[in-house]
Parts: structure tokens; sequence; C-alpha cells
């Protein structure tokens, strides 16, 4: 009886530890994907507000004249 018990434990363990291991590896690819979107939403963000800043500055220049 005891050995089918501990045959049966090591079974659980083993199930236990392959789905640690997939699990990881799902989630470090998870973490590669949304960090290169991130990337790249901020590079757009970054890109936008400068125009954003340069069209401000046109603004002002027009209204207020050159400083």
């Amino acid at each position: 009886h005891y050995p089918l018990r501990r045959q049966r434990q090591m079974c659980i363990r083993d199930r236990i530890e392959a789905l640690d291991h997939r699990l990881s590896g799902q989630i470090e690819s998870l973490e590669w994907r949304l960090n290169g979107r991130i990337d790249a939403l901020d590079s757009k963000l970054t890109a936008r507000i400068d125009t954003l800043d340069k069209e401000v500055a046109d603004i002002a220049t027009r209204f207020f004249g050159a400083a």
C-alpha cells in the first residue's frame, strides 16, 4: 500500500512541476510580447507629443509673434 501512495505522490508532484514549467514559459512569452507593445506605444506617444509641442509652438508664434 505504501509504494502505491508514494508513486501517486510522485506522479502528482511531476504533473505540478510540468504545469509550473509550462506556465512559466507562457508567462515569460507574454511578458516579452507586452514589453514590445509597451515600447512601441511609448515610441508612438513620444512622437505624437513632439508633434503637438511643435504645433503649439507654431500657434503661439502666430498668435503672439516671434519672441
